[in-house]
C-alpha cells in the first residue's frame, strides 16, 4: 500500500511540473486511502491560486488561500478628560489575520458590478486598504459639544457651533431646521451636524491635541503647526474664491504618520459600508449591511443591456431615510430611547425656527437604532450624510483640486441615490447639513 501511495503521489507531481503556461488539471489523491478525490470536494486551501497574470476579482478566494474570516474587527472605547460619561465614544480597528498589509477594495460599483461586462469595465477603480480605525457610530453631540468648548479656550477658532441634530417641518419637507445649535446636550448620542467640511477637521485637531495625540492636518510640510482655524479664508464659498494655497484651511498638509483623528478617506468608508469577514463584498447598489437586494430598481438602462438587479426588501432596516424618518425609533444598539415621545419632550424646546418640531416630522435619529454593516459600523448611510476628506474627483484622476468634498451616504429627508454602499456625492466644504465620523491609523 505503500509504495502505491508513493506512486500516485509521484505521478501527481510529474503532472504538474509537466505543464507550462496553461491551466494544469490536477489529480487530487487522498493520503489515507489512495483514492481519487474530486475536486469540488475539496477544501479550498488545497485549490491551486490564479496564475500571477490573471486578473484578480473581488471573491473571497481571490486574497487568502483559505477564505476563513481574514478581517480582524477590535473595539475600544475612549474617554474624554474630565468630561461627561457620556462624552465617550467607540472604535472599531480593522486588521487582517492573514499577515497581508493591506486589502483590496474595488470602489465605483454602485451600478455594476460585472466589471468585465462591456460598456462598464472601465468604471471600476482598485486600492488598497492599510489598517486603520473607525467611530462605530457618527460624532456625537454629547462629543462634539465638549470637545468644542476645551478647542475655543485653546485657540481653535470655528465656522459653526454645531447642533443636536436636526428635523422638517412636516413629514417629507425638503427644509431642515436645527436641534440647540451651540446648546448644552439633551439627549446621549445624537449625531452632531450643523458644522461645515472645514470645521470637522479641525475639530479632529482639537480632538487629537485634547488627547495627547499628534494632529493630523497641518498648515506646513513638516507638520509641526497644526490647522486651529476653519474661519481661514473667507466664510462664503464659490467655486472662484476658495483657497488652494498649501497648508490652508481648502488644501491642508496631512501628515500620514500621525497618530491622531482625522476624517475618513472614501476608500476606508466604503471598505466598512461593504467588505464582510471574509473578504467578500456587498453590491455597490445595495445599502451597506443589506445583503437582500439593490436600494434602487433597476432601469431601462439596466434592462437594455441584460442587467437585472433584485430589490432589496430589507433596506428600511438598515438605515432612516426620507420615508421612514418621521416614525418612532426604538431602542437603540447601546440601549438609548430614541422613540418620538422621547425626542420631542428632550428637544422640541431647542429648535432655533418659530415652526416648532412636531412628532411625525421627519428627524435625525439616535446613532444605532438600525442594523450595523458586516464589520459593526452604524449608521453608515441614511440619517445623516457624512464628509469624508478627498475633494470631489473621479476615481483615479489626475485633477488635483475640486470645489466639492466629497460625501457618503445620505440623510433623512434627502431624496438622492447616496444611499446605496458604493454611491458617491459631494458638497461645498462650508455646506453645514452633514454628519461626519472620525478614523485614525491602526
Amino acid at each position: 500500500m505503500k509504495k502505491i501511495k508513493k506512486f500516485l503521489t509521484l505521478l501527481t507531481i510529474v503532472l504538474f511540473v509537466s505543464c507550462t503556461t496553461e491551466v494544469v488539471k490536477y489529480i487530487y489523491i487522498d493520503p489515507t486511502t489512495g483514492e481519487q478525490i474530486s475536486p469540488d470536494k475539496l477544501p479550498n486551501y488545497d485549490n491551486p491560486s490564479p496564475k500571477p497574470d490573471e486578473t484578480p476579482t473581488d471573491k473571497p478566494t481571490d486574497n487568502p488561500v483559505n477564505p476563513a474570516e481574514y478581517i480582524r474587527t477590535t473595539s475600544s472605547t475612549i474617554s474624554l478628560p474630565k468630561c461627561p460619561e457620556n462624552t465617550k465614544f467607540d472604535m472599531i480597528a480593522i486588521s487582517f489575520t492573514d499577515g497581508r498589509a493591506t486589502d483590496e477594495i474595488i470602489l465605483g460599483e454602485e451600478t455594476y458590478c460585472e466589471k468585465s461586462a462591456a460598456p462598464y469595465k472601465d468604471t471600476t477603480y482598485r486600492t488598497d486598504i492599510k489598517p486603520f480605525k473607525m467611530s462605530k457610530y457618527m460624532v456625537s453631540y454629547n462629543t462634539w459639544y465638549y470637545v468644542y468648548q476645551w478647542a475655543i479656550k485653546n485657540g481653535y477658532k470655528f465656522i459653526n457651533k454645531g447642533c443636536e441634530g436636526m428635523y422638517t417641518s412636516g413629514n417629507n419637507a425638503g427644509v431642515s431646521y436645527k436641534f440647540n445649535e451651540g446648546g448644552i446636550p439633551q439627549v446621549e448620542e445624537m449625531p452632531a451636524t450643523g458644522m461645515s467640511w472645514r470645521d470637522t477637521i479641525i475639530w479632529c485637531n482639537a480632538l487629537s491635541q485634547m488627547l495627547g495625540l499628534q494632529p493630523v492636518y497641518c498648515s506646513d510640510a513638516a507638520f509641526t503647526t497644526p490647522l486651529k482655524d476653519s474661519t481661514q479664508s473667507t466664510t462664503t464659498f464659490n467655486d472662484k474664491n476658495w483657497d488652494k494655497t498649501p497648508g490652508k484651511i481648502d488644501n491642508p498638509y496631512v501628515n500620514p504618520k500621525a497618530n491622531g483623528y482625522r476624517l475618513p478617506y472614501t476608500a476606508e468608508w466604503e471598505y466598512a459600508a461593504r467588505k464582510k469577514p471574509d473578504g467578500t463584498c456587498i453590491q455597490g447598489r445595495n445599502v451597506p449591511g443589506d445583503e437582500s437586494g439593490s436600494f434602487y430598481d433597476f432601469n431601462d438602462t439596466d434592462k437594455a443591456n441584460g442587467f437585472n438587479f433584485v430589490k432589496s426588501t430589507e433596506f428600511g432596516n438598515y438605515m432612516w431615510y426620507r420615508y421612514n424618518a418621521g416614525g418612532s425609533g426604538g431602542t437603540t444598539a447601546s440601549g438609548k430611547d430614541d422613540s418620538n415621545a422621547k425626542i420631542h419632550s428632550k428637544l422640541s424646546a431647542y429648535s432655533d425656527k418659530a415652526c416648532a418640531y412636531k412628532q411625525g416630522s421627519n428627524r435625525t435619529h439616535l446613532s444605532g437604532g438600525k442594523k450595523p454593516s458586516h464589520l459593526g459600523f452604524y449608521d453608515l448611510s441614511g440619517n445623516l450624510c457624512e464628509w469624508m476628506f478627498e475633494y470631489h474627483i473621479q476615481y483615479g484622476s489626475a485633477i488635483k483640486f475640486a470645489a466639492f468634498r466629497e460625501c457618503r451616504g445620505t440623510d433623512f429627508v434627502t431624496t438622492t441615490n447616496w444611499y446605496s454602499s458604493g454611491e458617491r456625492g459631494g458638497f461645498f466644504p462650508l455646506d453645514s447639513g452633514r454628519g461626519f465620523r472620525i478614523c485614525q491609523n491602526n
